[in-house]
């Protein structure tokens, strides 16, 4: 973000306050929290704002105090690594996306929708996949990806 504002002020722990300034909007609660536990277990104090809808849109944003704002862009700034490992399961390979390569892939669930009496509702059927987040291809997950 290239000119932050400040959203709000927190009072920090002399009894003063700090400014908070959002670093990042996300349209999904999980990938707002990831983006939370990363910058939390680097040390960074970091807050989620309220989530708020606009139109089918969620709007979810990630607040670091003023002071914090170039080290957590830093950190989130990081590349994905291709594989890591995992204490008491081995190494985790991270999947490609299959149309342009990219690293930067989420695994979902697809649920069917049925509109009861105007109101939208999950159905049972879903397909487990993968979501790209560069070029939002879906491909079906394996057993051996998951």
């Amino acid at each position: 973000m290239n000119d932050p504002q400040v959203e709000q002020q927190v009072q920090d722990e002399g009894g003063g306050s700090e400014d908070l300034v959002t670093i990042r909007k996300f349209q999904e609660l999980l990938d707002a929290s990831l983006a939370k536990s990363t910058l939390e277990s680097a040390g960074v104090e970091c807050f989620i704002k309220d989530e708020y809808t606009i139109g089918h849109v969620v709007q979810v944003c990630l607040q670091v105090p003023r002071a914090e704002v170039e080290a957590a862009e830093a950190i989130l700034e990081q590349p994905i690594p291709e594989s890591f490992e995992v204490e008491g399961v081995g190494s985790f390979q991270q999947p490609r996306c299959p149309t342009c390569g990219s690293l930067d892939v989420s695994f979902e669930g697809w649920q069917s929708m049925r509109d009861t009496r105007g109101v939208a509702e999950p159905v049972e059927a879903h397909q487990d996949a993968w979501r790209c987040q560069a070029c939002k291809h879906m491909w079906p997950a394996t057993g051996a990806e998951v």
